[in-house]
């Protein structure tokens, strides 16, 4: 089973159930089982967003997480004791934890029915190894979130990946540890865990390819030093241009996916910062500018500062921090230090801590 796998559930694969399901007779149905049309319209996908600016956007996924989580808990009422029942708590956890993701308010609100909700899951004899595995890894994620302390982090990573290796797929158990340690930026812990997981897998790829870019250069704590050329020609140099100012580094190309899914929360994250004194600067990847140029014009949410060198990934920034993998997202501290070297996970964490 693939991360990508377990980590498959998002926003989008949660929808309101038609007002017809709530209306279908019920006397004659297998109280044992929740009817497998009931299962796939809690699943189906969202309509209606195509035309909607990001702030419509946002509020339309707010309310529709929380119909979500109010239809799933009706269908959990209805047939508790189904044996498919996990499928319907598996639907109610992942609204739960992407309303947690809001702020620390909404995470302590949503905090005890997640782990609550993941402990049903994983007990539950009739749940499948592919839900049983998807719980526990949002009652990870979800007690990890705010935590800070190495010593803290390790324990609970390494109760994780103890837990993970008794009942499911031990490879997977390191994947996880080692990708949660990274996210809270503790390169030292990720490291201790693809040592431990390439001594039990010495041939497994994956860990190999972390484990060279681990091996990188450390930047943190270091001056971010970049010559850079704005869209309309000028220089800009740091740190010395943005001394004072936090300043985040998205390194991204207009071709790449997961940096266009990745802007949709940058428009948010710029709107709430820049009056802070946090400044975005997209250092971009793209060959050539009409191609650039082409899609700044139909996306006009890119209000941010934009640097273009037009050599790819030869980019002069992009070799120098061994940029290998976009979007890469980088903060540097008023000092002109980096703060962190892979902030795209918890984004505004790292910055609120340093605006501290």
């Amino acid at each position: 089973m693939e991360l990508r796998k377990v980590r498959m559930v998002t926003v989008l694969s949660l929808v309101c159930v038609a007002a017809a399901v709530w209306g279908q007779d019920t006397k004659n149905a297998d109280e044992n089982m929740i009817p497998a049309e009931t299962i796939a319209q809690l699943r189906s996908e969202p309509k209606g967003m195509k035309d909607m600016t990001q702030e419509q956007a946002n509020e339309f996924i707010q309310k529709f997480l929380l119909k979500r989580l109010g239809e799933a808990d009706a269908v959990i009422t209805q047939y508790p004791t189904a044996k498919n029942v996990s499928q319907a708590k598996i639907i109610k956890l992942t609204a739960c934890f992407v309303l947690a993701q809001q702020d620390k308010i909404a995470y302590e609100k949503y905090r005890p029915e997640i782990l609550k909700t993941a402990d049903e899951i994983t007990a539950d004899k009739s749940a499948s190894q592919d839900d049983k595995m998807l719980a526990m890894m949002y009652r990870y994620r979800t007690k990890i979130r705010w935590m800070e302390d190495e010593k803290e982090i390790k324990g609970l990573l390494d109760e994780m990946l103890s837990t993970v290796k008794q009942n499911y797929d031990p490879q997977m158990g390191f994947m996880l540890a080692i990708r949660m340690a990274m996210e809270k930026n503790k390169t030292g812990l990720a490291k201790a865990y693809v040592k431990e997981a390439l001594i039990e897998y010495p041939d497994n790829q994956s860990f190999l390819r972390i484990q060279k870019m681990l091996d990188k250069p450390v930047f943190l704590g270091k001056p971010f030093t970049a010559d850079l050329k704005t869209l309309d020609g000028k220089t800009l140099k740091l740190p010395d241009d943005m001394k004072g100012k936090v300043v985040v580094i998205d390194f991204w190309a207009s071709w790449c996916g997961p940096c266009r899914q990745f802007a949709k929360y940058l428009k948010k994250f710029d709107d709430k910062y820049k009056d802070k004194g946090v400044v975005v600067i997209g250092i971009n990847l793209d060959d050539d500018k009409k191609n650039l140029d082409a899609y700044l014009k139909e996306h006009p949410d890119y209000t941010w500062m934009q640097t273009f060198s037009g050599q790819g990934w030869q980019d002069p920034t992009a070799k120098k921090y061994g940029i290998d993998a976009i979007p890469s997202l980088w903060v540097i501290g008023k000092d002109g230090n980096v703060v962190s070297d892979n902030a795209r996970a918890d984004l505004e964490g790292i910055v609120d801590k340093v605006l501290k």
